[in-house]
């Protein structure tokens, strides 16, 4: 039995990820590399006896032909077993390499940074990854709610929308709230606490300053949304309209 380096879970030490985040194991993957490079030196040592074999069955004739036919299958089987054993330990540190780099954008509080960096990786995912793909994308999230809330606030901008997008735009932060209770209430098990609670935190701020619709319709929305992903908000929609209009106008007074 092992732990899990990513999420702490304990699993079979021979299993390739951990069956919980997916994360590699890397000693098992060493291993297995090993192994197919121990696998290929024993058919290399066949066949450095096959030059013999030949020999006693086609004679001497054959001798150095059979020796060119062995040492070139030991030379071919060797090197593919290398190649194949430094392409996977090349692929390990650049995944090393490249969680470093993110833990030390997220450790500093960059999140724009890790933003960034974390977009221009290729293949950056599974459980390696997922701190910092789930931290990520609750910023980006959470920082376009909050600016869409914002501009809500700004009557020469709200008055520019349909209630269908007014729609579309509520929903959004509805789901964006849930997503965010569920995350707290899992206890962050990828390790982004830290992170996404500070960007919940944020977003309940904003909701209590720039939305114009009590704790109790809010969760009455998140109710409806829970049971049918597609419900229809419109009347939330037109009700945050008049408000927002009402509010607005009464600042601009």
């Amino acid at each position: 039995m092992m732990l899990c380096r990513n999420c702490g879970a304990e699993y079979e030490d021979y299993l390739y990820k951990c069956p919980y985040c997916e994360a590699e194991n890397i000693e098992a993957t060493h291993k297995k590399q090993r192994d197919y490079v121990n696998k290929y030196r024993n058919k290399g040592n066949f066949f450095a006896m096959l030059p013999n074999l030949l020999v006693q069955r086609t004679g001497s004739a054959m001798k150095s032909a059979a020796k060119m036919i062995g040492v070139v299958f030991v030379v071919l089987l060797i090197v593919g077993g290398i190649g194949s054993y430094v392409y996977s330990s090349t692929a390990v540190t650049r995944m090393e390499k490249r969680v470093e780099k993110l833990e030390n954008y997220y450790q500093a509080g960059d999140y724009e940074g890790l933003k960034e960096y974390y977009y221009s990786l290729d293949g950056a995912y599974g459980g390696n990854y997922e701190k910092y793909s789930r931290t990520v994308d609750a910023y980006y999230r959470v920082n376009s709610k909050i600016q869409m809330l914002k501009d809500w606030n700004d009557v020469s901008y709200i008055t520019l929308f349909s209630i269908e997008e007014i729609e579309r735009g509520f929903g959004g932060l509805i789901l964006l709230i849930t997503d965010l209770r569920e995350m707290e209430a899992s206890g962050y098990p990828y390790g982004e606490g830290e992170a996404v609670s500070k960007f919940k935190a944020e977003l309940d701020e904003a909701v209590e300053q720039y939305l114009p619709m009590s704790e109790e319709e809010i969760d009455a929305a998140i109710e409806r949304m829970s049971e049918d992903w597609n419900c229809d908000l419109t009347e939330e929609a037109s009700l945050l309209y008049e408000r927002l209009i009402g509010d607005t106008q009464d600042e601009m007074h």
